[in-house]
């Protein structure tokens, strides 16, 4: 199988949830044997070493460049912003570059389009129907939800980017679904919205988990910290997440643990956060590690306090791999399979987070139960999962194939 990837930002170096999703699926798909060729836009010219990891990973790379900023891209952009999110409009290509790229796609000659993030959707359907190429569609949140919620989150500077990224989005995204042969969703919860607004095309694709702490080597009773968070520092909900945390939940830790140890790791630190890390003596602020595994094992008890957003959270996923315990608001394990979540240990407001810490700091994971939780996170996020994907989408093209075309699409 041959599947044009087109993804709304470059997967790598994979820095936050959603470039996280897209990259790790396109190395398994490498692993499978699947051929992909990866059109995505960039910001700035990736590093040398990252280039050649994305240049070794598909067999073929199209780098674009978001909207220019002069001034008749400007004016095109105002217009475009009446019917578009702002997110399409930052997208558009120029009719030379469109023709440039349809032709290095009709060179490819996939079987299958395959849209990656509800942004690069425009384009997406311009070289399908230009083509004649069926896409499906990998969906990583309701998204005309999760960015109203983020919208509603924003303050300041934030707060017009938010709103013109939200406007026009739901219908972008109800045409896309209903035009695509089928759709992906990163949740369980998310796919049974979409259901219940009569999509039928719907199939239940969960993130895959990363094994790299696995490696690792085992720092059982060395860890430096008492509790380590590790997320980007700097989207609205985890900006608002954290100083929740360190301004409501870490005095009522101090009030009964007064030698306490926390460590923040993360991405692009927003100035409020580098000011809390800074203000509170028992919090140390790490920016950009180069290892989440590292971050990881220097922590006794993993914790998830954001409490707004869409989708799946990766860095819950990704928690679970360590076999520590993990304290997360109730958004922490939203769309997860049931076979996971206990798994971890649930909080309601800043006390309950506060005492289900405190009950991590004594808890054990005993071997036998490490093997158990491997297993149940190799079966609900491993790489049997894409090899099911696969298989789904040789099917889907099959039904669409057939000269009568009439079956509908099975569920996962």
């Amino acid at each position: 199988m041959k599947l044009t990837i087109i993804a709304m930002e470059i997967p790598y170096p994979p820095i936050h949830g959603g470039r996280v999703d897209i990259w790790r699926r396109i190395e398994a798909f490498k692993k499978l044997g699947v051929e992909t060729q990866l059109v995505c836009w960039k910001a700035e010219a990736p590093k040398t070493a990252d280039l050649a990891k994305l240049q070794d990973s598909v067999s073929d790379l199209q780098l674009l460049d978001f909207t220019g900023k002069t001034f008749s891209s400007f004016l095109r952009r105002s217009v475009d912003l009446l019917q578009n999110p702002l997110g399409i409009t930052s997208r558009r290509l120029n009719e030379t570059q469109f023709s440039q790229l349809s032709e290095k796609v009709q060179h490819f000659q996939p079987d299958l389009l395959l849209i990656d993030g509800i942004h690069a959707a425009a384009l997406a359907q311009q070289l399908s129907a230009q083509l004649n190429i069926p896409y499906v569609v990998r969906s990583h949140n309701i998204e005309h939800q999760h960015r109203d919620a983020l919208f509603r989150a924003a303050t300041g500077k934030q707060k017009l980017p938010a709103f013109l990224t939200v406007r026009n989005l739901k219908e972008l995204e109800f045409s896309t679904f209903q035009n695509a042969l089928a759709f992906f969703d990163i949740s369980v919860d998310d796919l049974d919205f979409w259901k219940e607004e009569g999509f039928e095309n719907g199939y239940f694709l969960p993130p895959l988990a990363h094994a790299e702490q696995e490696d690792a080597p085992s720092t059982a009773g060395t860890e430096t910290f008492d509790i380590v968070f590790l997320g980007n520092l700097y989207t609205d909900n985890n900006v608002e997440g954290i100083r929740w945390f360190l301004s409501d939940v870490v005095p009522l830790l101090q009030a009964q643990k007064p030698d306490l140890s926390v460590l923040i790791a993360g991405s692009k630190p927003r100035p409020i956060i580098r000011e809390l890390c800074d203000r509170i003596d028992c919090v140390e602020l790490r920016i950009n590690p180069e290892s989440a595994a590292e971050i990881y094992n220097a922590g006794r008890v993993l914790v998830n306090p954001i409490a707004v957003g869409g989708g799946v959270s990766i860095k819950s996923i990704d928690m679970l791999a360590t076999y520590k315990p993990i304290v997360s608001l109730d958004k922490g394990i939203y769309g997860l399979p049931d076979s996971v979540k206990s798994l971890f240990y649930l909080a309601a407001d800043a006390q309950s987070f506060a005492d289900r810490v405190l009950d991590c700091f004594t808890e054990n994971v005993e071997e036998p139960a490490k093997a158990e939780r491997r297993q149940l996170i190799d079966e609900a996020f491993g790489l049997p999962r894409v090899e099911r994907l696969v298989q789904q989408l040789e099917e889907i093209l099959e039904r669409d194939r057939s000269p009568t075309n009439s079956s509908a699409p099975s569920h996962a």
